[in-house]
């Protein structure tokens, strides 16, 4: 008796309205439910979260600090109080500290180093020394420590899982290399991401000038994705050859950020190989595919397919 005839209706439609969200609901989840414990899909948000965390690093080059261009130990060292991985540096409250007190502060180690208590996680420059300054506890306070890596602004963390997928699907017991070949694609797509954000990243201007940081090292980078896959998946010729191609689409599509330190790995997986290799028509089947190494000029224009 409180409502007409106009809001019965209302609440007819708001009624089905709510049956219909809530039954989408249902069936989103009954589909996350059944992706849950499928490799595909691990592989799918690990990599979206790598993406994110390039997309980061890329903006933002050393976090958006200026680059580390002089001596990274130049000042008075700060050393954390715990020891675990560093998850997350707040540059914005170091420039602060910085303009404070006129200084300079070099920040020593990245998301996803291991920090122990005596290694220094920054230096302070253009302060008097002194171990009791409250700025030092200031500094320490702006780095996150835990336990564990995360995800979150550490791009060679989302790497290192992805290449330990493969190493596992290449083991003796699952012998899987489809999910090895699977995962070196997705290496591809990462590197050329990170290639792409790199170049757009060429003008960038430094957020915080008081505050330098290292750049994130596309050596570490790339040999955190490829060496242990190249050394696990040196007897499966399938692997060995989808990895000389998808190395050398990458040592083409960036001559100036990646061909050296790719060539350097792809030489030494092609050795890796050649070695464990027994049946002579792969040897030379993976020659045939490495021919690229010799070539003394590098491949100035991008393979579109890397299969």
């Amino acid at each position: 008796s409180y409502f007409d005839k106009a809001g019965h209706f209302v609440l007819f439609v708001m009624t089905l309205f709510v049956f219909t969200l809530v039954i989408l609901m249902f069936l989103r989840w009954v589909d996350r439910i059944a992706r849950l414990g499928r490799m595909g899909s691990i592989i799918e948000k690990i990599e979206q979260a790598t993406i994110d965390a390039m997309s980061a690093a890329a903006i933002t080059p050393a976090l958006s600090g200026g680059s580390m261009e002089s001596d990274l130990n130049k000042g008075q060292p700060v050393y954390p109080d715990c020891v675990g991985y560093i998850q997350h540096v707040d540059l914005k409250t170091l420039q602060e500290i910085a303009q404070e007190h006129k200084a300079v502060i070099r920040v020593c180690v990245l998301p996803g180093a291991f920090a122990t208590l005596d290694s220094a996680i920054a230096c302070l420059d253009g302060v008097p020394y002194d171990s009791r300054n409250p700025v030092i506890e200031d500094i320490k306070n702006t780095f996150v420590i835990g336990r564990n890596r995360i995800f979150d602004h550490d791009p060679r963390f989302g790497l290192i899982a992805l290449s330990e997928i493969a190493e596992r699907a290449l083991s003796p017991g699952v012998n899987d290399p489809g999910t090895a070949i699977n995962i070196i694609g997705t290496f591809v797509r990462l590197f050329t991401y990170w290639n792409k954000r790199l170049t757009e990243a060429d003008n960038f201007n430094n957020t915080f000038d008081r505050v330098q940081v290292p750049s994130l090292s596309m050596e570490d980078m790339l040999n955190d994705a490829f060496n242990g896959l190249s050394r696990d998946g040196a007897s499966n010729i399938e692997v060995a050859i989808r990895l000389q191609k998808a190395l050398k689409s990458l040592s083409a599509l960036s001559p100036r950020h990646m061909s050296k330190i790719v060539r350097h790995i792809a030489q030494l997986a092609y050795e890796k190989s050649d070695q464990k290799l027994d049946f002579r028509t792969d040897q030379e089947m993976l020659k045939d595919v490495s021919r690229w190494l010799t070539d003394t000029d590098p491949v100035q224009e991008p393979i579109s397919d890397p299969d």
